[in-house]
């Protein structure tokens, strides 16, 4: 039995692509890695764009060490040249890939519809050793809380915008554990007056090879 085929299977999903680009932008620099036909920051991203939440006033608060929070007006144009806000799809694909590196099933997750008043969240839920968030995850993703207004809301998840395409349209945003990954819509709290609004953070992707920055 040729056993080859199946340790480069193994060695290729436990080692992926990594590299590091620059914002021409702010000069800021991220380390970048290759999930499927992607590439996806592995930080959150922490330019200051008009309206975030961590800018000259904020910057210095512990929760803007490392993350950046953006409103939903922000989505559109708020990664560097060539890059655009992780979508709704992207962020599917990233669960099956994880699902993969840990020889899972789709069948292997739950996913239940809850009723809410605007809208029908998505959750998908595992009780095994799947880690979607921390150090062993690709994106190395940490529970950074939301912005409400003003006010930083400490939370057990990354808080994330899911778009529902690369121009950054739709209020989709998701909230993920180590174990699940909450994908959902509503309007409250986001088109809503700014004492209200939530801002979440932000990964960045792109397609094929790593743009060239201007």
């Amino acid at each position: 039995m040729n056993l080859l085929p199946f340790f480069i299977t193994a060695f290729s999903l436990l080692f992926s692509d990594t590299s590091t680009i620059t914002d021409s932008r702010d000069g800021q620099t991220y380390k970048v890695v290759k999930i499927g036909d992607y590439w996806w920051f592995q930080e959150d991203l922490r330019y200051y764009a008009p309206g975030s939440y961590c800018d000259d006033k904020n910057h210095k608060k512990d929760c803007c060490k490392a993350s950046n929070f953006y409103s939903f007006d922000n989505l559109g144009s708020v990664c560097p040249d060539g890059w655009h806000v992780a979508t709704e799809e992207e962020w599917k694909s990233y669960l099956a890939h994880e699902l993969e590196r840990h020889a899972m099933a789709l069948n292997d997750l739950k996913l239940d519809t809850l009723p809410h008043p605007n809208n029908t969240y998505m959750y998908i839920d595992t009780t095994s050793t799947l880690q979607l968030t921390g150090d062993g995850s690709l994106l190395q993703i940490a529970n950074n809380g939301w912005i409400e207004g003003r006010r930083h809301k400490g939370t057990d998840s990354g808080n994330y915008w899911a778009p529902l395409n690369m121009d950054g349209q739709g209020t989709n945003h998701l909230h993920m554990n180590a174990e699940r990954m909450f994908l959902h819509t509503h309007d409250h709290h986001i088109r809503d007056r700014k004492s209200n609004q939530r801002k979440f953070n932000v990964r960045c992707t792109c397609e094929g090879e790593i743009p060239q920055q201007p």
